[in-house]
């Protein structure tokens, strides 16, 4: 599995990234294939950024895609 840390403060796995795809939460604008990153429109408007993290950057203290956005 992989994860990204969005520019909203969050992390996300691959995973929960499709789930926002799938449920139209999240549309895809555009991505680098050479480095991973991925930018979304979220339902309100705002572009995010995804950019891939290493399991083990993603802070113990904060839960995997508990922030929605």
């Amino acid at each position: 599995m992989r994860y990204y840390r969005c520019s909203n403060g969050s992390f996300y796995s691959d995973e929960e990234i499709w789930e926002r795809l799938e449920a139209g939460v999240w549309e895809v604008c555009c991505w680098d294939e050479a480095t991973g990153e991925e930018w979304m429109a979220s339902g309100e408007g705002r572009l995010l950024h995804l950019a891939p993290v290493d399991a083990g950057d993603v802070p113990a203290e904060r839960s995997i895609g508990q922030i929605e956005g």
